[in-house]
């Protein structure tokens, strides 16, 4: 079964805007299942928000939020709540990338194309 991106679901790397500008190098992670994911962001964590990195998810974006968390746990400091972290903004953006571009779901399948046998003459 191939799975194509849900274009209501995303994963997000933001830094909303009460810290845009004063606190450098502080970033929120988090999901939405809206498609105005942008607007919905921006009404929540106000208009100035820097929308820093987003991610469709065709799988379960729980998971793939809590992975994100994992790797932020692991490499910067929490901050605030469960979600709010401090680090280079740089590292960042290239563990968020590499935690969505590995991202495989244990409970998706993959089709995989069977390749017919060619006689050899």
């Amino acid at each position: 079964m191939t799975s194509s991106i849900d274009n209501s679901k995303f994963v997000y790397l933001i830094q909303p805007e009460f810290v845009v500008g004063v606190t450098p190098n502080r970033a929120k992670i988090g999901f939405s299942r809206k498609n105005d994911y942008r607007r919905e962001l921006r009404s929540q964590y106000g208009k100035g928000t820097r929308i820093i990195r987003t991610a469709g998810c065709s799988s379960n974006v729980f998971k793939l939020e809590e992975k994100i968390k994992e790797r932020f746990n692991k490499n910067y400091k929490l901050i605030k709540g469960k979600e709010g972290f401090e680090g280079d903004e740089k590292d960042m953006i290239k563990d968020f990338n590499d935690v969505v571009d590995n991202y495989i779901p244990e409970d998706e399948e993959v089709e995989v194309e069977e390749v017919e046998e060619v006689e050899e003459e």
